[in-house]
């Protein structure tokens, strides 16, 4: 999952910051949209950390899971996530199939950046709660991270709770530009 394809060398990426959860998937699908609409390659990340305020995060999905190292188990919901968001967004399927995913170990805060700069990212689209400030925390971090020592465009694609409250079929119905237009 983390050897980069040769085709990125030519062409920048646009870098979708994801976690294994549904609050995801608007911003990999903004992502994807922007990928596709420029012809650009899509790099799917998530930094798989364990966050102080979930602890077992990655173990939620069962006791047959607890000896396994928790990269195995990220992997494998990063996974099942993105088959997931496959199906229901056939749309964007031949960018979310084509999409290279990496999967690192750390603090998003520094492998974010340090993962942009590796695969010379064009832009980083990340979720945004209310309550969080991360995507202001990877701005400050990538403002010398391009490869030519340019900035790196964050974009942050609010996540709220109402989007999930949704019927699948409505959510899957309403195109990415709508989405984006109403938040």
């Amino acid at each position: 999952m983390n050897a980069l394809p040769p085709a990125l060398k030519n062409e920048p990426p646009i870098l979708a910051c994801v976690s294994v959860t549904r609050d995801s998937e608007a911003p990999l699908l903004a992502a994807a949209s922007l990928a596709e609409s420029s012809r650009a390659p899509l790099v799917v990340l998530h930094v798989v950390h364990e966050p102080g305020d979930h602890p077992g995060y990655y173990r939620r999905s069962g006791p047959r899971d607890a000896s396994l190292p928790i990269d195995m188990i990220a992997e494998r919901m990063l996974k099942h996530f993105l088959n997931d968001v496959r199906e229901r967004h056939p749309e964007l399927q031949s960018t979310l199939e084509t999409a290279e995913v990496v999967l690192v170990s750390g603090i998003p805060q520094t492998r974010i950046p340090e993962v942009a700069r590796r695969v010379e990212a064009q832009q980083i689209v990340i979720g945004s709660s209310k309550r969080g400030r991360l995507a202001d925390r990877i701005r400050g971090a990538t403002s010398t991270a391009g490869p030519r020592g340019e900035a790196i465009p964050v974009t942050a694609i609010p996540i709220s709770p109402q989007v999930w409250e949704q019927p699948a079929e409505a959510a899957a119905a309403k195109p990415i530009s709508a989405f984006l237009a109403t938040q």
